[in-house]
């Protein structure tokens, strides 16, 4: 097993994450994280040969399709404030995520790191968790 996705799978069997879905061949770990304002699907991903791994959490309400261009005004104001995360929205789904992209290089990994990119991407999201509501439902 790999080094990166290896310690993924520790830092979430030594934390409150007891129900993932994991994908070894492509390096994914995919669950359900429970924060202040929501509960997230999170998406990790271990990318040995670039040396990243990378967190995504996904926000829980889609953009309807009229508000995608004021939500990637929003969104590039808030990403010109943030200094490692960032928001994207889709344009054909309106699914908000928030990604983290953590450089690991010659194995710099371990499971404060895991923590910290999960901590980090939930972070951003509940950070702008009304931003994004208000935008939405507005």
């Amino acid at each position: 097993m790999k080094k990166i996705y290896k310690t993924v799978l520790e830092a979430l069997k030594e934390g409150e994450i007891k129900h993932y879905f994991t994908n070894e061949e492509d390096g994914t770990v995919d669950f359900i994280m429970i924060g202040k304002d929501a509960q997230y699907q999170i998406h990790l991903r271990a990318d040995e040969e670039q040396e990243l791994l990378i967190c995504m959490a996904v926000f829980p309400i889609n953009v309807p399709q009229e508000k995608i261009p004021d939500m990637c005004m929003l969104l590039n104001q808030i990403n010109n404030t943030n200094v490692i995360t960032y928001l994207t929205v889709d344009p054909e789904e309106g699914l908000i995520t928030c990604r983290y992209p953590c450089s690991v290089d010659d194995g710099a990994i371990n499971k404060k790191i895991v923590a910290v990119a999960m901590t980090n991407a939930v972070g951003c999201i509940e950070m702008h968790y009304e931003e994004l509501i208000k935008l939405i439902a507005g």
